[in-house]
């Protein structure tokens, strides 16, 4: 039994770094899985808070709100919250093109916003990243 032992004892050395590399490894990608749930978690709420939003005020969401509007200025702040919605969850499902079409067809009712406010095409659109900005100036392309 001793014999065993003292063989095992000369061979564990060797093993060492193996074992570290491994378990840094394993750390290594559960650490990156966490961070990947954390960041689909955090763009989920974002949106799911902005659809809650849009939701309790019909007439921000349906994007069909004047310059001359009382709500008009309320209408800015819902767009900036929606688009940073959009840059959470492109951040997360950046290659999904079931969520890309999703966001797509819910920026079009804010196409005219986005053609037409000057401030926001010469100040605000270029605070977004530039995936937000291609979305944004591919809805306003469209007829």
């Amino acid at each position: 039994m001793w014999e065993i032992l003292v063989v095992w004892a000369k061979i564990a050395p060797g093993f060492t770094p193996i074992v570290a590399a491994i378990a840094v490894g394993v750390a290594w990608r559960q650490l990156r899985l966490n961070r990947n749930s954390q960041r689909e978690t955090t763009a989920k709420v974002t949106f799911r808070e902005y659809l809650k939003l849009a939701f309790e005020n019909p007439d921000l969401a349906s994007g069909k709100i004047d310059k001359t509007s009382e709500r008009f200025e309320a209408y800015t702040w819902f767009v900036g919250y929606f688009l940073w919605a959009i840059e959470e969850m492109l951040h997360f499902a950046k290659n999904d093109a079931i969520w890309i079409e999703n966001i797509r067809l819910q920026m079009l009712a804010h196409r005219n916003y986005f053609r037409n406010n000057e401030e926001f095409r010469s100040r605000e659109l270029a605070t977004y990243t530039p995936a937000v900005q291609a979305l944004v100036e591919r809805v306003v392309r469209t007829a």
